[in-house]
């Protein structure tokens, strides 16, 4: 993702007008501000109609990589199991894994992990996963393979919130 942001002050007086350029201080103000609504929004680390299907072996999962506080991977609703495996990056974790098993779906999850115990989850309406009973409240830096089965032939999207920065690619300003 590229943005370019051109900023120019304008400051108009009665007596005239000139055009301030803006300061070092404000350049890296707007950047911060920039890089924190970019974040705002949710990234899509992985959709199966359009990266293709999720691995169904957990012995080889899909490798997504988490990108933003909020990522998504999304499933077409083919039925089956599918596998996918992410790291939680030393100094960050993971607060939330929401499954939403869209409208019909009926799914069941699972985290798998050597450093945490989980159980399975029988999905038929969004659930949150990391619910401190069933299984742990957050997910420390780690690595981490979610299993999905597919029972219902409707997409279905998990959320993934995480203290993981925006990663900003370029941004220039003018």
């Amino acid at each position: 993702m590229d943005v370019r942001v051109e900023m120019d002050l304008v400051i108009s007086p009665i007596q005239g007008g000139r055009v301030l350029k803006p300061n070092h201080a404000v350049r890296i103000v707007f950047a911060v501000l920039m890089t924190l609504a970019i974040g705002a929004q949710a990234d899509t680390i992985w959709d199966e109609g359009v990266d293709g299907l999720l691995s169904s072996s957990a012995a080889s999962p899909t490798v997504v990589t988490l990108v933003s506080p909020s990522d998504l991977v999304i499933g077409n609703g083919s039925l089956g199991e599918k596998f996918f495996m992410f790291t939680v990056p030393a100094g960050e974790s993971v607060s939330s894994l929401f499954l939403d098993p869209g409208m019909g779906g009926i799914l069941a999850a699972d985290i798998i992990s050597a450093s945490i115990n989980c159980g399975t989850y029988s999905v038929i309406a969004p659930v949150e996963l990391l619910d401190g009973s069933n299984c742990a409240p957050s997910l420390p830096p780690g690595d981490y393979t979610v299993r999905v089965e597919v029972f219902g032939s409707q997409p279905w999207i998990m959320t993934i919130s995480s203290t993981v920065p925006v990663e900003l690619q370029s941004i220039t300003i003018d």
